[in-house]
């Protein structure tokens, strides 16, 4: 794990104040993980912690300097392409060679998970910039005498001069869990870099760019040319991110998790990889038909085809934030959403903590790259119906659904089975958030979720890969929030495979059928891992 925080006063470049570095240093090291150094570059100071990497270059109008949280990918290449002598160089390197190259374009032109801040001194500009991935946060403060930035609200909150006013049109939002919030927090003037922008930030003026937009792009015609190609571009992933030290996968026995870590599994091999398991205790648990209670029986199987996965399954005590949910606020310095998730998912955590793990890879977001399941409608929508009839004849025929519910909700959206008053009814925020009804109604909560799209807080129709994209893009604010807290708690850091920035760029690449197929749904990632993955989870 690593951080950094900063500020810079535009209102004077003489003597900076004593107490800037002081407080920052506390920000960074209150939940004890993290060991942080001060860089100083007048009017620049920060504080940067662990395994962050700084490095800063003198130029005769002043110096560049870059505070960087995460890992760059691909580092051969990009080595090559900055004509580099060295052809794989440190991260440190690599960075500031890119912003010599591209300046402000750098973060487009780079793989990988980070959080990154540029000081250049020239030209009186900070750049702050996110990769697409949920992985790392990144939060601002500015007005016209300074702006502080830091990978945590916490860190900013340290600092007087940021004031800590509450947003109540966001608050008002965060408890109905509006999944489109951008870049606001629940305090008014400290904003998110969202995932795939850039910030660039002058006394005068903060422009907003993206690094990364989703787009369909030409891709593969021939479904063996899908397979081959998810299945490449996901062990790269995967060997990227097990090169910065060791790592565990968190596992459920469902599809997701199982292809990261029978893929881990497979490109490690003899090395063994630590599987954990979150499963639940001996009593009877009340399900929704056709879900799985317990995944123990799938990573049995799972274990079995992968002589050095060992998987240690964890039944999670009662954490103190299952208790006390403050102390999620307390690490963080802001809320935090569903918190009785996290303190499930903190067995995990420290589970890796204990094991000495730096790295938690996880099958999240699985569903906006490979394990996307696949809509009917979507193929209707991109003029393929008698493809989505088809697949729906294949789907009943296989026992998966019946006939007419598939043709309903390809061609009609389920209203048929609306109207009956026997389909799924879209989720209404209201029966959910504890938000009082007149905060709601004041904040105008109902016609902010219908301006971004989202009517009753989520969607019916099942949406394409492109969509889903787009809307999971839209909600990762929240998303970054959590994992902020589960690295906070623990000093552990999160990755996804499935949210590669080439793994997302493939998919994108590929019709709807490359999900959708053969009468199954998830048909990409059911035959690109058919290899690594025992029946039970491929079948499930």
């Amino acid at each position: 794990m690593s951080a950094f925080a900063g500020i810079i006063r535009w209102d004077g470049r003489g003597p900076l104040d004593p107490g800037d570095s002081a407080r920052l240093i506390s920000a960074a090291t209150a939940t004890g993980h993290l060991k942080p150094t001060i860089v100083s570059a007048p009017p620049l100071v920060a504080a940067l912690a662990e395994r962050g990497r700084s490095s800063s270059r003198q130029k005769p109008d002043g110096p560049i300097v870059s505070l960087f949280d995460g890992r760059v990918d691909d580092r051969v290449h990009l080595a090559a392409r900055l004509n580099l002598s060295d052809r794989e160089p440190d991260d440190k390197t690599l960075v500031l060679a890119a912003f010599d190259r591209w300046g402000t374009d750098a973060p487009r032109e780079m793989l990988g998970e980070f959080a990154w801040a540029i000081w250049d001194a020239a030209n009186a500009c900070l750049i702050l910039a996110r990769d697409p991935s949920a992985s790392r946060s990144l939060y601002y403060y500015r007005d016209t005498r300074l702006v502080a930035f830091a990978t945590s609200v916490r860190a900013l909150l340290a600092l007087p001069d940021v004031p800590r006013d509450l947003d109540r049109q966001a608050l008002a939002e965060f408890v109905a869990l509006h999944p489109g919030m951008g870049d606001r927090t629940v305090y008014r003037d400290i904003r998110h870099v969202l995932p795939g922008t850039t910030a660039i930030i002058t006394a005068e003026r903060l422009r907003i760019e993206a690094n990364w937009r989703p787009f369909r792009r030409p891709g593969p015609a021939k479904p063996s040319e899908w397979t081959e190609g998810a299945r490449e571009l996901l062990e790269r992933a995967i060997c990227d991110r097990a090169r910065t030290g060791p790592v565990a996968v968190s596992l459920s026995g469902g599809l997701d998790s199982s292809i990261v870590a029978g893929v881990a599994a497979a490109v490690r091999a003899p090395e063994s990889v630590l599987g954990i398991a979150l499963v639940p205790g001996d009593q009877d648990l009340a399900v929704h038909p056709g879900w799985v209670p317990d995944g123990r029986p799938q990573l049995e199987a799972l274990a079995r085809c992968h002589g050095n996965l060992r998987i240690d399954p964890i039944m999670p005590p009662v954490h103190r934030v299952d208790v006390d949910p403050t102390h999620l606020f307390v690490a963080t310095g802001q809320p935090i959403g569903l918190a009785p998730n996290i303190g499930w998912l903190l067995g995990a955590w420290q589970h890796a903590q204990a094991a000495g793990v730096q790295m938690l890879m996880t099958g999240d977001e699985g569903e906006m790259s490979i394990t996307h399941r696949g809509s009917l409608s979507a193929l209707v929508r991109q003029g393929e119906p008698a493809r989505a009839a088809l697949e729906a004849w294949r789907l009943a025929r296989g026992g998966r659904g019946r006939l007419r519910d598939h043709i309903d909700m390809a061609f009609f959206g389920g209203t048929w089975n609306l109207i009956r008053g026997k389909g799924p009814r879209p989720g209404d925020w209201r029966h959910y958030s504890p938000i009082h009804p007149d905060f709601a109604q004041e904040a105008g909560v109902t016609e902010r979720l219908i301006e971004e799209g989202f009517p009753g807080g989520f969607r019916h129709r099942p949406p394409g890969y492109r969509e889903a994209v787009d809307i999971y893009m839209r909600r990762r604010a929240g998303t970054v929030d959590n994992i902020a807290a589960l690295r906070a708690l623990t000093g552990v850091d999160h990755t996804s495979p499935f949210s590669d920035r080439r793994v997302v760029d493939f998919c994108l690449s590929l019709p709807e059928r490359a999900f959708v197929r053969d009468g199954r749904f998830r048909w990409l990632a059911r035959e690109a891992f058919r290899d690594v993955l025992p029946a039970e989870v491929r079948d499930n």
